[in-house]
């Protein structure tokens, strides 16, 4: 085997470490693409989260709050009355003018009284 045929050789090695090196770098881009497609799934999926534990906790105030109207109003006649939270501006309802059980939307404890109306 003479120079000439083992340069022939060392040039078809090379050939092929260059199509394998181009080959693995579209690899690595694609991998890359799938990672910051599953990063920005997770991301959208971590608002979901934190929007469904919002929603959550408004709707155990709102629960505390239908509760509180079955077990206070047995019996007599009741009023039910709507507060904005100062913090927030959500509108809150209550059956107490003293309910201070903070806002179902930030848990804010600051209200103005807005209206009033029977049950």
């Amino acid at each position: 085997m003479g120079i000439r045929d083992q340069l022939e050789d060392l040039e078809e090695i090379v050939r092929r470490l260059s199509s394998e090196y181009t080959r693995l770098a579209q690899w690595i881009s694609l991998l890359k693409n799938e990672v910051k497609t599953l990063n920005d799934d997770l991301e959208f999926v971590r608002k979901l989260v934190q929007e469904d534990s919002d929603l959550a906790k408004k709707s155990l105030g709102k629960f505390a709050f239908l509760k509180e109207m079955l077990i206070k109003g047995k019996g007599r006649e009741m009023k039910i009355y709507k507060f904005k939270c100062l913090k927030c501006g959500e509108i809150n309802y209550t059956c107490s003018k003293e309910d201070n059980s903070g806002c179902w939307n930030c848990g804010s404890t600051q209200f103005e009284l807005v209206g009033e109306e029977p049950l």
